[in-house]
């Protein structure tokens, strides 16, 4: 249920498998307030494994300074830079 995953960090679809290097490129990324994206093996509740595309974009305030990331993510069957393209022109 929707009620069990909203307002947590997507931390809780990783597992054993997720790939800790992309992980951290998209910390450091966040930390350095710059956009990023990367292809994760995630797990659904069942744990089974799934791969999933993430986005994530700085907001910047009206002087610059780095304030929030909006991050997207979709499941998705083929992992591959077209695919991450696809989701960032969903962005307005």
């Amino acid at each position: 249920p929707k009620r069990e995953v909203l307002g947590s960090n997507c931390r809780f679809l990783q597992g054993p498998h997720t790939e800790a290097s992309k992980v951290a490129q998209l910390s450091e990324s966040l930390r350095q307030g710059e956009a990023c994206a990367a292809c994760l093996t995630n797990y659904r509740k069942d744990g089974e494994t799934f791969q999933n595309l993430l986005l994530c974009l700085p907001v910047h305030d009206s002087t610059g300074v780095y304030r929030f990331c909006i991050g997207i993510q979709a499941a998705a069957d083929d992992c591959d830079r077209s695919a991450i393209a696809r989701l960032a022109t969903r962005l307005p």
